[in-house]
């Protein structure tokens, strides 16, 4: 769940430029951290590749929660308000405690272990700065500026990610790309003060803000169990499926999630039937087409990075089964929290945590395949549970065809895990 889901009312506007504007800049910057993390992963091989594949994750993690909610509150604001000024200096303050702690001891620990924790608290300040001022800045109608700033991060990034390769560096360079990315964004988005005023009202997206934590633990605890279950290794091979597998969401999701929260939040009663079927559709059309070309590209993978990355290909292959369910879950998540019902998130996705968990470490025992069986799974089985929840609270029909495929793609995974496990 992304603070960038509750569009600003700007998307609302005939046209919708902000959202093809959105979609180009996303299309970049998810590029460019795909990309480099292929050329990482074929020069720095499995082992080498996993102290980088933590500050993907950490990456992640502060783009997505380390701005505590200040960028939810922006995002639903009506035209006219304004958020306090107090807001954006109390997330200042505790994250830059934060920053300075892991800086300190990164910088204690003197090898490539303490530069990514260094670098760690710098991208979870930085992301936060640069997040909210985004968020400002699109509120207020600077859409371009937003999308040149995400463009241009994305573009230093990917040079510092190759001049590491090109160099043989050492992993924590990668930390400062990712610094400077960040540091790129703030500095060329300007348009973002006024929104932040001394009388403006507190920032307030606690329920929201638990809820998109809880999601990206989710998204995340099978990286933490699988690399201590089954090693540093072994977790370089999943990441590189996972995020090749996550290109299609990592596109679509924010667009879809968008189209959801004006579609749901704007439609009268008469209206909700209509709009949910003709995203519904949208999305099973892209999702299923997503899976078709992944399960296409799976052999190509270890190919284009290596013969130690060989593994990539059944694992991607699992992992793509899930896609249209994962696209699912913007739409879950808006129509609930359109329906005023953000709290009910935070249980669903504390749920969802604890199945996936208890998945991974089942499948653990068996290997990496049948591990990656067992999350393909728990998407497509839990996420379809919570959309069903769902369209209860929205007040609209769930079509039957829905469960039916869930079961059988459900027993498909089921059987592919006890195969592997064999």
């Amino acid at each position: 769940m992304d603070a960038a889901e509750n569009a600003p009312a700007a998307l609302e506007r005939p046209g919708g430029g902000l959202l093809r504007w959105l979609t180009f800049s996303r299309i970049i910057d998810q590029a460019a951290l795909g990309l480099a993390s292929l050329l990482l992963a074929r020069v720095l091989g499995p082992d080498g590749f996993a102290l980088v594949a933590v500050l993907f994750i950490v990456n992640s993690l502060a783009v997505q929660v380390s701005d505590f909610g200040v960028g939810f509150a922006v995002y639903r604001l009506a035209p006219s308000r304004r958020i306090a000024r107090r807001s954006l200096e109390r997330l200042r303050l505790v994250d830059g405690v934060l920053a300075l702690v892991a800086v300190a001891g990164g910088l204690g620990l003197r090898s490539s272990t303490g530069a990514v924790i260094a670098s760690a608290g710098l991208i979870w300040l930085l992301s936060a700065e640069a997040y909210v001022r985004k968020a400002a800045a699109l509120k207020l109608g600077a859409v371009r500026e937003v999308v040149t700033a995400e463009i241009g991060g994305a573009g230093l990034f990917f040079a510092a990610c190759v001049a590491v390769t090109i160099t043989a560096g050492a992993p924590g360079w990668v930390g400062v790309g990712f610094v400077g990315k960040h540091v790129v964004e703030c500095l060329l988005v300007r348009t973002w003060p006024a929104m932040f005023t001394a009388g403006g009202e507190r920032a307030r997206s606690r329920d929201e803000w638990l809820g998109q934590v809880m999601t990206y633990l989710v998204a995340n605890v099978d990286y933490l169990l699988i690399g201590w279950l089954m090693g540093a290794e072994v977790l370089s091979v999943y990441v590189i499926a996972f995020r090749f597998a996550s290109a299609v969401p990592a596109f679509l999701a924010t667009p879809i999630t968008q189209s959801a929260f004006i579609d749901f939040a704007s439609a009268s009663p008469a209206q909700r039937q209509a709009r949910y079927d003709a995203l519904l559709r949208r999305i099973w059309i892209l999702g299923g087409s997503g899976t078709v070309l992944l399960l296409v590209m799976a052999p190509v993978l270890p190919r284009v990075l290596g013969a130690a990355w060989e593994e990539t290909a059944p694992v991607l292959a699992i992992l793509s089964i899930a896609v249209p369910w994962r696209l699912l879950l913007g739409t879950t998540v808006a129509q609930a929290i359109t329906a005023g019902r953000a709290r009910v998130v935070v249980g669903w996705e504390t749920a969802r945590l604890v199945g996936t968990a208890i998945l991974v470490v089942a499948g653990a025992r068996f290997g990496l395949r049948t591990t990656a069986a067992c999350v393909s799974l728990g998407t497509v089985v839990i996420l379809t549970g919570e959309h069903a929840m769902s369209c209860r609270l929205r007040g609209v029909s769930m079509p039957r065809w829905l469960p039916a495929v869930t079961g059988a793609v459900a027993s498909t995974l089921a059987a592919v895990a006890v195969m592997t496990a064999a």
